[in-house]
């Protein structure tokens, strides 16, 4: 980044960060590259938490997801998004009487449907027995 001015990243809620600058002052009409890559978008990854499910692992930590996945469409645009696999998780409970299902990003920051309606499909069986 090149500037006719001194741009100051210091100061609290500076969009600096956005654009990948630790808190400094950029000198005017010097070359500046960011510490950090850039992060317009934010949402690398979508996951559906499920409170009843388990055996889900992110880096060999137990976790609730239900299923994860890149979103393939712009910000504000539809997601349409049908899992290629079914993929049956044990249920953590004897007891269905709540469900919950979260939608996080990458980080477990919700994200905003913005009103938006969502539609999750569940399949539940019975476990076998041998």
């Amino acid at each position: 980044m090149k500037a006719t001015v001194d741009v100051d990243f210091t100061t609290e809620k500076s969009i600096g960060r956005l654009l990948g600058f630790g808190k400094r002052i950029l000198t005017k009409n010097v070359k500046h590259e960011s510490e950090e890559t850039v992060d317009i978008n934010g949402v690398n990854s979508i996951e559906l938490m499920c409170n009843i499910v388990d055996g889900s692992y992110i880096n060999g930590e137990p976790t609730h997801i239900l299923h994860h996945f890149s979103p393939n469409v712009p910000p504000g645009f539809k997601i349409l998004e049908v899992p290629q696999e079914k993929t049956y998780l044990p249920i953590n409970t004897t007891v269905l009487s709540n469900i919950s299902i979260h939608v996080v990003d990458q980080s477990k920051r919700a994200i905003d449907l913005r009103g938006e309606e969502l539609t999750v499909y569940l399949r539940i069986r019975r476990r076998l027995r041998y």
